[in-house]
């Protein structure tokens, strides 16, 4: 970690010494545009400004106004994003259709001090399984359009078991319906998740949230396991804030994690050592005690680390090939090599627009491997020959995912 990522975690604290505050009013020009450049891969660019304020630290003007820019610009993003929640919160009780908010809508509306510190790219909400072809139609029927590309949508439902299309409508937030949380997830686990959710008001209509256990687990799988590519401090800040804000039963998180249908306690722990390192939050240390895998060790760690410090990921293709390679090589799996690294017949089949099981996906086989065996090429020769630091760096973040991911599963 270098000085402007320690001084960025630093400022996301809740209590600051005035030593480190004195410190970072020390920052020149560029290391200033540094800091808002991981402020701005990690989606926290309001947050920085507010926390700025907070701790009442000193910053040159230009930045000031800029930030101060940024942070009244998503603010009326973040409005406008709360009237279309409270638009679809309305259509479904209108049409008896039990939903649940997911991840930011949750965050946002009930974690959050203020909803504009919790950027959002999309709306995420959770319908019982046999609801969701309704709530799909009906919101259709509102306008809403089917953003998968034309004879793709059955496909799509098909293949992405845990949830639908992306729905889209003109000027507003991209809205995505799930059936269940993740691929793996089982009915009665589903089940046990809405018995638990707790109904809460939002903009005085009634709706559904996971109860805060369920809600820390599962901010911490869908991020560490499932997201490994986007992981950032936003992530971490996320999980400070449902742990600052509300009162967790530590025991019940235990045991419930127990079931890994559900759970993990790799990627709980995991995801709560980096937040209690990097943000200094208040997690009982018996607790992580209890939960420690033990094959936890420093070199995973580390990797951790690196996965969630290192800037974005630009060059996408690097990484994915890069994981996937890496990821197989540590299980020797020449299944998963077949059908992931090299040509999954679920994206050759959304690609084509074919059924999955049909019989022409095997005749693609060979142009999807040529086209795979092509890009592994120009990835090689851009990380290792011609000095691009992008795919370089891309590589390496793909190979310690693929590494991470390995320890998760075994």
């Amino acid at each position: 970690m270098d000085r402007t990522q320690n001084n960025f975690c630093l400022i996301l604290r809740d209590k600051l010494s005035l030593e480190c505050k004195q410190d970072i009013e020390k920052n020149s020009a560029d290391e200033w545009n540094s800091l808002c450049r991981i402020a701005t891969d990690n989606n926290l660019l309001p947050l920085l400004y507010y926390k700025l304020i907070s701790h009442k630290i000193a910053v040159p003007r230009p930045v000031e106004n800029s930030l101060r820019n940024d942070y009244l610009s998503y603010s009326g993003k973040d409005l406008k994003r709360g009237r279309q929640l409270c638009e679809l919160i309305k259509i479904f009780n209108e049409h008896g259709i039990e939903h649940m908010l997911l991840k930011g809508s949750h965050l946002a509306e009930k974690v959050y001090t203020n909803s504009a510190l919790r950027v959002m790219c999309d709306i995420d909400i959770l319908v019982r399984r046999e609801d969701i072809e309704k709530a799909f139609k009906v919101l259709i029927n509102e306008g809403y359009y089917d953003g998968s590309r034309p004879g793709c949508s059955n496909i799509v439902k098909d293949v992405y078991v845990h949830h639908y299309p992306v729905l889209y409508k003109d000027n507003l937030f991209p809205v995505e319906l799930h059936r269940y949380l993740f691929e793996n997830n089982d009915l009665e686990n589903m089940e046990q998740i809405w018995s638990r959710a707790q109904t809460v008001s939002i903009g005085g209509m009634a709706s559904k949230v996971m109860t805060v256990e369920d809600l820390l687990i599962y901010t911490a799988l869908h991020g560490l396991k499932y997201h490994t590519q986007k992981l950032g401090v936003n992530f971490l800040y996320d999980l400070h804030a449902v742990i600052i804000r509300k009162n967790i039963n530590w025991d019940i998180v235990a045991e419930r994690i127990k079931d890994n249908d559900w759970g993990n306690s790799k990627t709980l722990y995991s995801a709560l050592v980096m937040t209690k390192k990097y943000l200094h939050t208040n997690i009982p240390e018996n607790f992580l005690n209890v939960i420690k895998p033990a094959d936890f060790s420093e070199k995973i760690q580390a990797v951790i680390e690196e996965l969630i410090l290192c800037r974005k990921i630009h060059n996408q293709t690097a990484y994915t090939f890069s994981f996937y390679l890496f990821h197989a090589l540590k299980e020797m799996s020449l299944k998963r090599i077949a059908g992931q690294a090299l040509f999954s017949p679920e994206q050759i089949s959304a690609e084509t627009r074919n059924r999955y099981k049909g019989w022409r996906i095997a005749a693609l086989y060979f142009q999807s491997v040529m086209s795979i065996f092509t890009s592994f090429l120009k990835i090689i020769c851009q990380s290792f020959f011609a000095g691009n630091n992008e795919a370089k760096k891309a590589f390496s973040a793909g190979r310690k995912a693929g590494i991470f991911t390995h320890w998760l599963e075994s």
